[in-house]
This record gives C-alpha cells, structure tokens and sequence, in this order.
C-alpha cells in the first residue's frame, strides 16, 4: 500500500471512529440543553395623578386698589392650601372666551368692568362656578356668588360723620346718616348742610363747597357723587378736613394734590378679601346664595381704614371701635331708612 492511500484509509477510520463513538453504547445522543430566556418580571403602570383643579383670576392690569389686592392674595393662598392650579388673566375684550377654553373649575373676577357679560356667560355655563367681586350689573345666580360693589350707605355716611374731634364745625353734602354720625360722637357741634341734586356734577360740588367755606366749616364729608367728590377735593385743598363718607375716596382721590392730602381726616374701606374667605368655601360646598354680599358693619365688610393723620386722637380711635361694636351687634341704631336715608 503506498503512502498516500494509507494516509487516506486512515483518515477514512478517524473519520467512522469519530461519527460512531457517540453511538457505541447504543443510546442517541443526548440533545443539547436550549437556553434559558430570562423571564422579565410585569410592571404595573403607576396610575396617572389627577390633573389639579383650575382656578382662573380675571384682574385689571391697572387696578392697585389695596382692598383688591388683599382679595387676590386670600384666593392665592387658597390656592395653595388645596392644591388648586391657579392662573392670571388680564381683562380684556377676549378674556371670557379664552378662559372659558381652559375649562376652569373656579373663575373669579375682580373689578374687570365685565359684569353684564359675566352674568350671561355664568348663565350659559351652569356647569362653573364663578365669583364676581366688584364688578356692575352682575346678578348672583346658583352658580354665581356675587360680592359688593354695594354699600351700606347708610353705614357708610353714619361712619364719617363720626369721624372729627368734639367742638368741630362741619359741613355736609349728605343725607341723614351723616348727621346722626356727627351727633353721635360731637353733640353740640354745629352742622350745615347744603344739598346737589342728583347727578349733579363735580363743578356742582366745588360751587356747594365755596358755601361751606363762608361758614367757616373746619370739617367736611359728603355723600358719594360726582357732586360730593368735587365739593370735598375743593374744601380739602381750603385747610378743611375731609371725612371720607365712602370707601375708596379720600388718600388715592387726593393724590393728585399733594398739598390737600394731609388733610384726609380719615376714609372707609370695604374688605372684599374677609367676604370672599368666608363664603367661596360655602360656596364650593353647594350654598346658593341668592343676593349679592353687600359691604357692611355686621358682616365684617365695611370699617375704617387705617388711621395715618394727627386728627385722629388715640381716645377718638377708641371711640370708634367701641361705636364699631355697637353697630355690629345690633346695640346702636342708626336711625334712618337704609334704602332712602329718610328718618325712621
């Protein structure tokens, strides 16, 4: 045998040993193992946090009133406290449509000059809730809680009647109220009244001012009108003090004459803000309320705002709180018709 076919019948061997030593205990060839897939545990999505309820506040870009302010800040820290999502709106022509797009759980308006259209768009979209602070021609309805802008006016004028250290001579453009303020912390002081008709204008109020003045009235107030202001911005700039006999008259009105300010004897102020803290819960809870939440004594609306003239003697200020107790508690009288100022 030569070489070469030697060296092939020897692989030929190699080759049968190698395919039937697997076989030579007569068993098939055990199969190989398949791998293991490695099993991924199921995780179970975390469930989706519901979004926070939307509350949309509708404001005027130039309203500072600090009495507008508070109530914005008490809506805000409401916010915070329940967690709702809480969202600024200029007031403009466009401002309802696009903050009713938002689908908001609360719209509160302050001061917008949108009243007519928030009452139709309440009514159109019972399914909101809404509160109108301030704002004209708006009607409450049960699903809108409306909030001033209305005055106990006969409050109002009772107040700032009471204003003015014992022995003044005052003057007054307004009605009953008014005086039985004066009487009541000043008895034996002398009052002079000299009355507008209605809408009478503000050049009215300073020719009615000019008759004051020739009595030699140190204390003045009026009742709140176009006539009213000018008589007491005319009297303020005379070195007459001004008794403020509505809220928001007085500092800012006469701000524009630096040399009449420091003769503000004192002003009203409504508090929006301790209104709206106590009746939006009541409100989002379900309680209709059918009237709108006017500005006086007994439910914390209406006082006097922060005294910051020498007029105002410490015994005076203590005066007026004790007054201010009366009136809330139903022990002192004003006296007159609270509708039409008349005698009662």
């Amino acid at each position: 045998m030569t070489r070469s076919r030697r060296a092939a019948t020897l692989a030929g061997v190699a080759v049968a040993l190698a395919l039937t030593a697997c076989t030579a205990t007569g068993r098939e060839p055990a199969a190989s193992p398949s791998p293991e897939i490695a099993s991924v545990p199921s995780v179970t999505p975390a469930p989706t946090a519901p979004a926070a309820p939307r509350v949309l506040l509708l404001t005027s870009s130039d309203d500072v009133a600090p009495a507008h302010l508070a109530a914005q800040a008490v809506l805000e820290a409401m916010a915070r406290e329940k967690g709702w999502s809480l969202r600024r709106l200029a007031a403009g022509a466009d401002t309802l449509d696009e903050a009713l797009a938002e689908e908001p759980m609360l719209l509160v308006s302050v001061a917008t000059g949108l009243g007519a259209s928030i009452t139709q768009a309440a009514a159109a979209h019972p399914d909101l809730r809404w509160v109108a602070i301030d704002e004209a021609d708006v009607l409450p309805s049960t699903n809108l809680l409306v909030i001033g802008p209305r005055v106990r006016e006969d409050e109002a004028a009772f107040l700032a009647g009471a204003l003015g250290e014992p022995g003044s001579v005052r003057g007054t453009l307004v009605r009953n109220a008014f005086i039985h303020g004066v009487r009541f912390t000043c008895p034996l002081c002398w009052v002079f009244e000299e009355g507008a008709a209605e809408g009478a204008s503000v050049e009215t109020g300073t020719a009615l001012a000019e008759l004051l003045l020739v009595r030699y009235v140190d204390t003045a107030g009026a009742f709140p009108s176009p006539a009213g202001d000018g008589a007491l911005l005319a009297l303020a700039t005379r070195a007459v003090r001004v008794a403020g006999s509505r809220a928001g008259f007085g500092a800012q009105a006469l701000s524009s004459q630096p040399d009449a300010a420091g003769n503000l004897l004192g002003e009203l102020q409504v508090h929006p803000a301790l209104l709206l803290a106590e009746a939006l819960p009541r409100f989002l809870a379900g309680e209709v309320f059918g009237e709108p939440l006017v500005y006086e004594i007994e439910n914390g609306g209406l006082g006097y705002a922060p005294f910051s003239t020498p007029w105002i003697t410490p015994g005076l200020q203590a005066n007026l709180q004790e007054m201010m107790g009366r009136l809330a508690a139903g022990d002192l009288q004003i006296g007159v018709n609270p509708e039409t100022g008349e005698e009662q």
